[in-house]
């Protein structure tokens, strides 16, 4: 006997400490998520945006919870500190493609459902030249179709609202 302990109790202790530490390094993880959130919430510039995507996934807090809530977050700012158009299109697909070698997964829809509709509103409240959010919205449906995505009723509905309020490229 080690100290004092039968071998099913010294199980039963090994067991109570392991949970005690998932236990702890859970709380310790909530806190950091709640961390980058929080930096998500007021960052702007595009490179802040890509040092807190890169940090959160590696920092491996969101792994327990929802991986794709740190590109979802950056993808719903980029464009406050970039505007819209082909370099923000660009700077979302390279934060796609970061998250898919660091997450270990496939992007999908759901990440172009979240631009497409950013560029939506955008074409509704003509806060944008028409053409660039048209064109954009074009290389989005576009770079969905290089990923293997299909184009859903979603991804069309969406995609046709925008053409609704601005002209249509030539597909």
């Amino acid at each position: 006997r080690k100290g004092g302990y039968s071998p099913e109790e010294e199980e039963q202790r090994a067991e109570a400490k392991r949970t005690w530490k998932r236990a702890q390094q859970d709380k310790d993880y909530a806190v950091l998520r709640e961390e980058f959130r929080e930096q998500f919430e007021v960052a702007e510039d595009p490179e802040l945006l890509d040092e807190l995507l890169e940090e959160s996934l590696r920092s491996g807090c969101f792994s327990s919870q929802d991986v794709t809530e740190p590109l979802m977050m950056a993808l719903q700012r980029y464009h406050l500190g970039m505007g819209f158009g082909a370099a923000h299109a660009q700077k979302c697909f390279d934060a796609m493609d970061t998250w898919e070698q660091l997450a270990g997964r496939r992007v999908h829809t759901m990440f172009f459902h979240t631009l497409l509709t950013l560029y939506s509103n955008q074409a509704f409240a003509h806060a944008s030249d028409s053409m660039t959010v048209s064109e954009t919205v074009n290389t989005i449906m576009d770079k969905m179709a290089d990923k293997g995505l299909p184009h859903d009723d979603w991804t069309i509905m969406i995609a046709n609202r925008v053409f609704r309020a601005v002209p249509y490229p030539d597909w």
